[in-house]
């Protein structure tokens, strides 16, 4: 919760008669309160240009809306190094609690700043005269604030539920991650597992094959994905791409990215780009031409 002074603690320990809330009641509370992945890109890009307009908003509401969107991942940050990745998962919302708890991360945390947002908003529309017309595009962002955090709370407690069905591990990890990139904003959709194929549970993890999905939507460049198999030095990745101009960049950038990996000593199984059309599934997308389907560890 956040406190009058707009910092966030734990809620108080006390006592009540209320029975335990197990994770499968939490999720059913989260769920109907949370915004579609679509109205979180809006709401990101929304905050985003309203820190950017100079709009006359109360202080402690526009020093929250400053931290929030300051402290989004940059996208060249993200792309450039390992430890960009780890600080933009960690930062994510997804380990919140656990960011609290360690008092680590906690100006950086997507559901902190969102949450510190969303109780500096409340008290302001408390303080503020009741306005009467149409609904400003700062309160149509404020009001997704609210579903935005019951989102990231359905994340967290679905991930619990699925570790505690698989004996506390931490994988499959998806993530929600909202970034910048100049002037604009969007959100990347990560998601990290361990090839189920592989029964051997005594083999080293650098030595495991891991999947890794990315799918991205950014205004310039429509909706993509890229989905990459690791194992040790071993490395494929399918672009799978809705828009032609995009499909077109990615194969020019492919012969690059191939001499990145070879430089790096990474051997390549499989580098290509597909046009497809991309589907709600996961793990799966149909192409245009010819029409089948084709999975994630092709």
């Amino acid at each position: 919760m956040v406190d009058k002074q707009g910092q966030m603690q734990f809620l108080p320990p006390e006592k009540t008669n209320t029975p335990p809330v197990t994770l499968s009641d939490g999720l059913r509370q989260s769920m109907p309160k949370q915004i579609t992945a679509q109205e979180l890109v809006s709401m990101v890009r929304q905050l985003h240009a309203l820190s950017q307009s100079g709009a006359a908003l109360p202080e402690k509401v526009a020093t929250a809306l400053d931290q929030l969107v300051k402290q989004l991942p940059n996208l060249q940050t993200l792309t450039q190094t390992s430890e960009g990745v780890k600080q933009a998962i960690l930062s994510s919302g997804l380990f919140s609690e656990s960011n609290l708890a360690k008092s680590t991360n906690l100006t950086t945390d997507f559901k902190l700043n969102l949450s510190r947002l969303e109780g500096a908003s409340v008290e302001a529309s408390k303080q503020a005269a009741p306005s009467v017309g149409t609904t400003t595009s700062s309160q149509q962002a404020m009001q997704l604030v609210t579903g935005a955090i019951e989102r990231i709370t359905t994340s967290q407690v679905r991930h619990l539920i699925e570790n505690a069905q698989q004996d506390g591990s931490v994988l499959p990890l998806s993530v929600e991650i909202p970034i910048k990139d100049g002037r604009t904003t969007s959100i990347v959709n990560l998601k990290i597992d361990q090839d189920k194929s592989d029964k051997d549970n005594n083999i080293e993890p650098h030595k495991r094959r891991w999947l890794v999905q990315l799918k991205f939507d950014f205004e310039e460049t429509g909706r993509f994905e890229a989905r990459a198999s690791v194992q040790d030095k071993k490395v494929g990745v399918i672009f799978a791409v809705e828009d032609p101009s995009t499909e077109k960049i990615i194969r020019e950038r492919l012969d690059e990215l191939r001499t990145n990996l070879r430089n790096k000593h990474v051997e390549i199984e499989t580098l290509d780009c597909f046009r497809a059309t991309l589907q709600d599934k996961p793990n799966q997308y149909k192409e245009n031409k010819p029409q089948r389907l084709i999975d994630v560890r092709t």
